[in-house]
This record gives C-alpha cells, structure tokens and sequence, in this order.
C-alpha cells in the first residue's frame, strides 16, 4: 500500500508538471517512469519477504533486459522504414529469438509448453 501511495504521489506531480509544458508526452514520460517505479519499490520491498534476489535470477534479469534491448533496437532501426504493422510482429519475433538463443528457458518451461498441445 505504501508503494502504491508513494507511485501514486509522483504520478500526480509529475502529470502536473509535464503535462503542462511537454502535452501527451509528459504523460507518456510520467507513465513510464511511475511504472519502473512501482516495479523498483516492489523489488525492494520484497527482497525483504521473499529470498528470490539471487546469482541465477540476475543472470535471468540480465538476459531479459538485453533481449528487449535488441528488440528495442530493431525496432528503431526499421520504424522509419516500414509500418508499424511489420515492425510489431518482428519485434515480438526478435525478442522470442533472443530468449532462445540466451536460453531463458527451461526444460521445465518447454514440457509445460508442450503439455499444452495436448489438453482436452
């Protein structure tokens, strides 16, 4: 509740400075911003409850953040050249790609994925 409070105090002052001087931006900017926020203070606060901030899940951590920032760089790179419509779907394609090639994966998480297939 605390961090909700404390997301929700900076998302008003920052849409009442922003919003004035940089219009949709500024809550494009506050959005983003509130919403890292939210996951920093979550993360803080449950390093306290819960002992999941280890080697391995930063190593995980690590590898997520580098496939999106792939994406995120084949996605700038081809915004000016071609529509969003085929820009969206290969972003999704780049980031699936690298969280293979990063093996993020596991051999839990791919007999899950296949049980799927076979649900009634």
């Amino acid at each position: 509740t605390w961090n909700r409070g404390i997301q929700l105090a900076v998302f008003i002052i920052m849409n009442a400075t922003l919003i004035p001087k940089y219009g949709f931006m500024g809550a494009v900017y506050t959005a983003l911003i509130t919403s890292i926020l939210i996951v920093v203070l979550g993360a803080w606060r449950s390093r306290k409850l819960v002992s999941l901030f280890n080697k391995s899940f930063a190593v995980a951590l690590v590898k997520l953040i580098l496939s999106a920032v792939v994406m995120g760089g084949v996605i700038v790179w081809l915004k000016d050249n071609y529509s969003f419509f085929y820009i969206i779907p290969l972003g999704a394609a780049v980031y699936t790609l690298m969280l293979l090639i990063l093996r993020i994966y596991g051999k839990e998480d791919w007999e899950w994925f296949k049980s799927l297939r076979h649900t009634e």
